[in-house]
């Protein structure tokens, strides 16, 4: 590297979207470098990095980034665990609990169509007065070197000339390829159905990471998706159509049952039926039993 800037470092690349979701620059500066790290470590409890060498890759200071970790582990997006004997705290991506609210929060809020300006709209002649070609040249070629660089790792399929895909196909193919799977294209004809028949970003996100697993492309987790519904769809369908069993009797009240066991007590001190007349509550039930009883106890002891 050419001129003053060569000593500057390594960059740090981030999703200015998710500045937004997180409401906090520093905060998606911090998950998307421990998303980089994430590929790159076998440990299952996530990424170990001290605070000096997170602040060396990104340049935050240590309340940046206990701000930054509290913004992201209160909603558990990242989940810390701190080996107090090793003195080590290890970070880990919930991608569970990222997804579906990644996903919901774009599906919630659509990128605003980009307003024309009567200067924007200018086409910028090589002629211009203000146009100095050499430099304009320069700018141009660097300019197209980091274009290309951010192109090749968004992927061909996310980054088709012209095209704004709908909001929410473009959240699940970001939840997608959070998960690992590669080549997703919002523009698949299957996938707006899918998302149409209520498909959701973590049954995306589940069936992505187990396609990656398997080695398995894009179409055909759109695929598993697809076969899956349709078998709930002809579970649901036939839970259905079942005869519908036979509705239980009402539970017997207490009320019901002391007034119950009064009129067969009386039937069998009496040997008179309860009067058809009267349908006694448990209170009247339950006095008339005690005077039938008080009376059997004085007739026996004559």
């Amino acid at each position: 590297m050419n001129g003053p800037n060569a000593n500057w470092g390594h960059p740090v690349a981030y999703h200015p979207m998710l500045s937004h979701f997180f409401e906090s620059v520093n905060a998606a500066i911090f998950f998307c470098q421990l998303r980089y790290w994430s590929d790159r470590t076998a440990s299952p409890l996530g990424v170990y990095k001290t605070s000096e060498e997170w602040t060396a890759e990104t340049g935050l200071s240590y309340r940046e980034q206990a701000t930054a970790r509290r913004i992201l582990s209160e909603p558990g997006f990242v989940v810390e665990t701190n080996k107090r004997l090793s003195h080590r705290l290890y970070f880990l991506i919930d991608w569970d609990a990222f997804n579906p609210a990644f996903a919901a929060w774009v599906a919630a809020n659509p990128p605003a169509p980009k307003a024309q300006t009567p200067n924007s709209a200018k086409r910028i002649s090589p002629n211009d007065e203000n146009a100095i070609g050499g430099e304009r040249k320069r700018r141009s070629s660097i300019s197209t070197e980091t274009t290309a660089e951010i192109t090749a790792e968004k992927g061909s399929a996310d980054a088709q000339d012209g095209f704004a895909p709908p909001p929410m196909t473009g959240a699940i193919c970001m939840v997608m390829k959070a998960s690992g799977m590669q080549g997703v294209n919002p523009n698949h004809p299957d996938l707006q159905v899918l998302i149409d028949k209520g498909a959701d970003a973590g049954l995306f996100a589940e069936v992505a990471r187990d396609c990656v697993a398997k080695g398995k492309p894009f179409s055909y987790a759109l695929a598993v998706i697809k076969g899956q519904m349709k078998d709930a769809a002809a579970l649901a369908e036939t839970a259905m159509s079942a005869p519908q069993a036979a509705t239980r009797p009402q539970a017997e009240t207490f009320a019901e049952r002391d007034a119950r066991h009064a009129r067969e007590r009386y039937t069998q001190m009496t040997g008179r039926e309860w009067p058809a007349d009267e349908l006694p509550g448990a209170a009247k039930a339950s006095a008339m039993f005690i005077d039938v009883e008080s009376t059997e106890i004085k007739r026996l002891s004559k």
